[in-house]
């Protein structure tokens, strides 16, 4: 017959038998690592500052805060991209998001009824696209001054589908500050708001953006939102500032 101080020494050992087993068995498990983002991961909400978790999706919304902070992912493209057509333009083969270009018509239809002709010289670009834009502007003026004239890659309102750049006749079919005196260029700033358009670099606001400014640069917004920037008196980064601030 066993003792019972014999029971309870072996109970103690087979307890610290498998103890130990146990242990062991953590110890020889690979620990597993956190992924960490890759240089070339997409933007997060606060790089981007649009609305959503950084899903295609969030990007885009109308209302994508882009300035020289806040970027789109390389690879990203707009849904809804449909030629240009309907209106004047200096070239075929552009693309603009197809709820825009709906209301791009309707603008241009009105400035015609008042025997004015706008014409659309730049609409949707890609990431690519803006990269060799910016490349030329750097190899012009050097990178100080390009970056208040051009976009770099990413940080472009073109690459959303929703921006155009508008010249007329005019003005040679180019882009100049001039066209502020045009009968096009004032009737743009006084009237793009009833269609949904902002111009995002208005005279007087470089600080404001960073950039120069372009008369002929209107990015659509939606018809309530650019009715409410006409009628603050603010630019469109004001409106995103306050906007996701909030």
């Amino acid at each position: 017959m066993i003792s019972k101080p014999l029971i309870l020494f072996l109970f103690v050992v087979i307890a610290l038998a498998a103890c130990s087993g146990n242990m062991a068995s953590v110890a020889n498990k690979p620990i597993e690592q956190t992924e960490q983002p890759s240089k070339e991961s997409s933007p997060t909400k606060e790089q981007t500052g649009q609305p959503g978790n950084g899903s295609s999706s969030g990007y885009s919304d109308l209302l994508v805060h882009l300035n020289k902070s806040h970027a789109l992912p390389p690879d990203y493209v707009p849904p809804g991209l449909v030629h240009v057509t309907g209106v004047s333009a200096t070239r075929d083969g552009m693309t603009l998001r197809d709820t825009v270009l709906e209301q791009l018509r309707e603008m241009f239809i009105a400035a015609g009824n008042e025997g004015l002709e706008l014409v659309v010289l730049s609409a949707y670009r890609s990431y690519q696209e803006q990269q060799q834009i910016y490349g030329r502007e750097v190899a012009q003026n050097g990178e100080a001054l390009a970056s208040t004239l051009v976009a770099r890659p990413g940080h472009s309102e073109h690459q959303l589908g929703t921006t155009v750049d508008i010249t007329s006749p005019t003005i040679g079919y180019t882009l100049s500050q001039d066209f502020q005196n045009t009968p096009e260029g004032k009737w743009l700033g006084e009237n793009a708001h009833r269609f949904g358009f902002v111009m995002s670099y208005p005279e007087g606001k470089e600080q404001v953006t960073g950039y120069a400014y372009e008369p002929w640069h209107f990015r659509y917004v939606g018809i309530e939102v650019a009715t409410e920037i006409k009628k603050l008196k603010i630019t469109l980064e004001e409106y995103l500032r306050d906007r996701y601030a909030n």
